[in-house]
């Protein structure tokens, strides 16, 4: 029992600091997340447009 408590002592501190950069990173980078969210949206309705302008082509000159 000495033993077990022993072993699990050390890991604490580094548990809890772990878990508080882990914190910080999720923190620091949802602003870039958010940028590559928003990058990806816009492609993804230029993408659209693109593709319901060359439909609307093809059924105008086909």
């Amino acid at each position: 029992m000495f033993d077990r408590n022993n072993t699990r002592r050390p890991f604490l501190p580094i548990g809890c600091s772990a878990l508080i950069i882990l914190v910080g990173a999720i923190l620091a980078l949802t602003p870039i997340i958010e940028i590559i969210a928003q990058i990806l949206g816009y492609m993804l309705i230029l993408l659209g447009i693109i593709l319901l302008t060359f439909n609307l082509v093809k059924k105008l000159f086909l």
